[in-house]
């Protein structure tokens, strides 16, 4: 992700109508390989938001509550830090 797309301006009197509809083609694929890779990051719930990265987790409840997974956790708030384990 964060990648610039290879991308040709497709209104050009250059391109064909076929090489226009291929490169949609090609960034459809792109996009939703990209798509694909976030839809495995963040996922709606029932229970409301969860975000997963590797061995950490945070879950954003539609009751308010936010349930935080990890092997270390740090809050960091102003004029306070923690870390907890």
């Amino acid at each position: 992700m964060g990648k610039d797309l290879p991308v040709a301006p497709l209104t050009s009197a250059f391109y064909s109508e076929e090489q226009k509809v291929t490169q949609l083609i090609k960034l459809v694929h792109i996009l939703w390989k990209e798509l694909e890779k976030v839809d495995r990051i963040i996922q709606v719930i029932p229970e409301g938001l969860r975000i997963k990265c590797g061995q950490s987790e945070v879950l954003v409840l539609e009751n308010g509550g936010i349930i935080l997974n990890g092997l270390r956790i740090r809050l960091r708030t102003p004029g306070k830090e923690q870390l907890l384990y």
